[in-house]
């Protein structure tokens, strides 16, 4: 008997909760168990198929009955495993800042999930939906979404700049980017966001003191919710504040009808300082500093420096840095590149990534917000926040 709030539900709903509730495999009663947490509300008007969000502080299954009866139960199944996936997985914590393209973003997020349900259910149970992506092949990253949405994201630059350059799996998903809806992805407020992950986190508490959760679902849980401090979201945060336009005073700004030039001001594009602890201490940590770092083809004046400036380039995408040699290897004396930017690059804000053993940093005089993000100890600064990212 399923539980109350279940009935009078679409039969393919009510058929794989009561698949999975009665399913003697432990990991499909993980599901089951999960989905009675869960309320599921008809939302023709709301969702062209499927989507979870929170209301009246409640975890939300929206479903379009349309939608429903174009799959066969199998397909349902996957959709409905994957819309749970979307409430136990951080990625809507991850992408709350504004940062990411949102199309984008909800192809990464549905591509690593649905990778996730094809390699961990069996196939007797579900059947791949229409329209559903996967992680390409040629993709050799981690399955994290930072990580992945990078990837795709140089694969658009790539196929907007040439179509041929990319994959012919690459040019399908590219090309139907903003038509791109498998499931409907809420905007909610930070505050319902934290909110909701509170109350996915009792839930799981829930299930788990019951022996719900086998040692396969908990490996699953650690791989979706990553139990370390995600330093990454509050890097983007805090990057996403640098970024913006800045004014300079021109002629060329048109007045309201278009005729004559005007004394006034013009914005121009987002650009960065981005400022390399190249000393010897920070030998291995290059990679992993320059990977805190999101440009999101931001245009940024990358300058190295151990005792002193040994570099300062002009720098458009991440594929630049790639090429990169490192230039220093020496002792650790930042304050010759802040001074450089003060003199040069004032107009734009800063970006300091170090491993923390240096001198006292000033940024008096620089952009308006400066960052220091060390992967060592907290260094001395003024006029600049620091963000410490344990080794």
């Amino acid at each position: 008997m399923l539980n109350e709030h279940l009935q009078n539900l679409p039969e393919k709903i009510t058929d794989c909760c009561n698949q999975l509730i009665l399913n003697t495999k432990m990991d499909y009663s993980f599901w089951g168990e999960f989905s009675l947490f869960i309320n599921f509300i008809k939302g023709n008007d709301i969702v062209p198929t499927c989507g979870v969000t929170l209301k009246n502080s409640e975890p939300v299954f929206y479903f379009n009955e349309n939608f429903l009866k174009k799959q066969s139960q199998k397909q349902y199944n996957f959709i409905h495993i994957h819309e749970l996936m979307h409430l136990l997985n951080d990625h809507v914590h991850r992408t709350m800042f504004g940062v990411f393209q949102h199309k984008m973003a909800n192809i990464v997020q549905d591509m690593i999930i649905n990778t996730t349900i094809k390699s961990s259910v069996s196939s007797d149970f579900i059947s791949e939906p229409e329209g559903a992506y996967f992680i390409p092949a040629e993709y050799k990253g981690s399955e994290i979404f930072e990580e992945l949405y990078d990837w795709m994201q140089n694969q658009k630059n790539k196929y907007d700049n040439d179509k041929k350059s990319v994959s012919e799996e690459m040019q399908k998903i590219l090309s139907n980017l903003e038509e791109y809806e498998f499931d409907k992805h809420f905007q909610i407020s930070p505050e319902e966001k934290e909110l909701l992950k509170q109350t996915i986190d009792s839930i799981l508490e829930n299930m788990k003191s019951r022996g719900l959760v086998t040692s396969n679902i908990e490996q699953m849980l650690q791989k979706l919710r990553p139990s370390k401090k995600n330093h990454l979201r509050v890097i983007l945060k805090q990057i996403a504040a640098l970024k913006g336009f800045f004014k300079t005073k021109s002629y060329r700004r048109l007045n309201r009808r278009g005729l004559t030039a005007l004394k006034g001001k013009i914005k121009n594009g987002a650009k960065l300082n981005v400022i390399l602890d190249t000393s010897g201490s920070m030998s291995g940590d290059f990679e992993k500093a320059l990977s805190y770092i999101f440009f999101d083809n931001i245009e940024f004046n990358f300058i190295m420096n151990d005792t002193e400036v040994k570099s300062v380039e002009k720098y458009k995408s991440r594929k630049d840095i790639q090429t990169t040699k490192i230039a220093g290897l020496g002792g650790t004396i930042l304050q010759p590149a802040i001074d450089l930017v003060k003199k040069e690059f004032s107009q734009f804000n800063t970006v300091v990534l170090t491993d923390g053993y240096t001198d006292t940093l000033d940024f008096t005089g620089c952009g308006q917000k400066n960052l220091v993000i060390t992967t060592g100890q907290k260094p001395s600064v003024k006029n600049a926040k620091i963000i410490v990212i344990e080794k």
